[in-house]
């Protein structure tokens, strides 16, 4: 028996992480996060499209606490799925990482967060 999400809970995470006001980008990363770990890896369309919306986020993201929830439905999204590892690293996932690695103000749980998800991003293609 497969899990099903729903494709407004989807549309919501996406248009919810393009918000300006940060309690709903917040909210729409947890909503992300929770996706992520519902998702069926099979699900190659719902996976890409919110990959996509997370890394598309992270680029802009400050070290907040979003920053960090993003980081953690990235993580999920990531593992087992080659189609979104792909996209991300297209994307320049790797770049947003290394940037708020630098950033003297992330958090210690978000700098161990973002070497987790380092290990799931493949490499270059």
């Amino acid at each position: 028996m497969g899990t099903t999400v729903a494709p407004s809970a989807v549309q919501a995470a996406v248009q919810g992480l393009l918000a300006e006001d940060a309690n709903l980008r917040e909210t729409a990363a947890s909503l992300a996060y929770n996706l992520a770990l519902m998702l069926p890896k099979t699900d190659a369309d719902v996976v890409i499209e919110l990959t996509s919306a997370v890394v598309h986020r992270l680029a802009t993201e400050g070290a907040t606490e979003t920053a960090h929830r993003l980081l953690a439905a990235l993580g999920h999204l990531l593992y087992g799925n080659d189609a979104a590892g792909t996209l991300a690293v297209t994307l320049g996932a790797a770049d947003h990482l290394g940037r708020l690695l630098a950033d003297a103000v992330t958090p210690e749980r978000t700098r161990d967060l973002i070497l987790q998800v380092q290990l799931v991003l493949p490499a270059a293609v």
